[in-house]
């Protein structure tokens, strides 16, 4: 059982819900807090930024076909008005739905698993739009470059590219950035976190590339290599470095 103190957004919903589970006993709300709540519960989903984003525009899309197929005038004429009872019911199976999918935020049940990769989500747009990664679809093209993305959130940070925007900012140094995650990760040279650590060693690191380049001591992995003699390394700095002895040989022959 969860508790209505543990999230103020389930508290909204569950009693957005019972509202309209009992709309012969009450009155309807007005219709600007119902909007209000729901902005309330959409707000707080735990989907990352890139799924909420499409969602709610898949959702709006959605609103707005169904706001034009309503019937017209001549269809009144030759159709019934749609029985209170089974409206009362329609709505509550709606709402009922939406607090479902909200709740899946505190359980973590993800009931959507991709079968190409076995990944799993919380819910079926976010699947469909996670499956663009196997199918290579990418409906969102850049206007200025004409470079084509899978999801919406990559292609207004690729745009930023072009104008130059860098809206979040460093509140210690002031440095900007083009995108919220870049950030997070340079602030880590100001507070000193290492999040990621060796499982061989245990040393840590503040980014999670140092992690993979300082893993291959241990694994002996070197993917770089030398196109010139074949020689392999580890970090692709040492195979620039190890490229100027052939440069260097060669302007010495010529």
């Amino acid at each position: 059982i969860i508790s209505l103190n543990y999230c103020y957004s389930l508290y909204t919903c569950l009693s957005y819900a019972a509202v309209n589970s009992n709309l012969e006993q009450e009155d309807p709300e007005p219709p600007q807090i119902k909007e209000e709540q729901e902005e309330i519960c959409i707000s707080h989903e735990e989907e990352p930024l890139v799924l909420k984003e499409e969602t709610e525009t898949f959702m709006l899309a959605s609103t707005y076909k169904e706001c034009k197929s309503e019937p017209n005038s001549d269809q009144f004429l030759f159709h019934n008005s749609p029985d209170p009872e089974s409206q009362e019911q329609e709505e509550s199976e709606h709402y009922q739905s939406k607090l479902n999918r909200h709740l899946r935020a505190h359980t973590g049940e993800k009931p959507y698993s991709c079968s190409t990769c076995g990944k799993s989500f919380s819910q079926m747009i976010h699947l469909k739009i996670h499956m663009r990664v196997h199918t290579g679809e990418k409906p969102y093209p850049c206007d200025m470059c004409e470079k084509r993305f899978t999801n919406l959130i990559n292609l207004k940070t690729h745009i930023r590219i072009h104008t130059g925007e860098k809206p979040h900012s460093c509140n210690i140094c002031g440095k900007t950035f083009r995108q919220n995650s870049t950030l997070q990760t340079h602030l880590r040279i100001h507070t000193g976190a290492k999040p990621y650590s060796c499982s061989a060693c245990g040393k840590r690191f503040s980014h999670i590339k140092n992690l993979t380049t300082h893993s291959r001591i241990h694994t002996g992995e070197k993917p770089y290599t030398c196109s010139t003699c074949g020689k392999n390394f580890s970090q692709l700095t040492h195979l620039k470095s190890h490229m100027r002895i052939h440069t260097t040989l060669q302007n010495v022959a010529e």
